[in-house]
């Protein structure tokens, strides 16, 4: 038996970046990415007997992040809507299912400056 999902306590705008890599001068790839959607979710940090339980995923995962079904992939990125410093990489998405409504949850490491 799956928990149960509150969308009121999607309190938080996360926006997705999708890889749109482009050409230089060169002809040379660059990578790059746009922002394809801004969502609602709740963001919340992984901590005490969670972090162990994430341990055995990866030592990186830092935050569990949970939104309405979406197409994501590990290829994008999400940042803070409101403190855009604030960066995820995507680690694991695992579907959820909610009485009919479909949700993600999202393990994500947190990235520092721009990479």
């Amino acid at each position: 038996m799956g928990r149960t999902i509150d969308p009121g306590k999607f309190r938080g705008r996360i926006q997705i970046h999708a890889n749109t890599p482009s050409d230089d001068d060169m002809h040379q790839a660059i990578a790059g990415f746009s922002l394809e959607a801004t969502v609602w979710g709740s963001v919340t940090a992984i901590r005490g007997d969670e972090k162990f339980e994430a341990l055995a995923i990866s030592p990186q995962v830092t935050h569990r992040i949970v939104i309405r079904d979406y197409e994501l992939t590990p290829r994008h990125k999400l940042i803070d809507d409101e403190d855009t410093t604030v960066k995820w990489n995507i680690f694991a998405i695992l579907p959820l299912d909610d009485q009919g409504a479909r949700y993600l949850e999202i393990l994500v490491t947190e990235r520092v400056g721009d990479t």
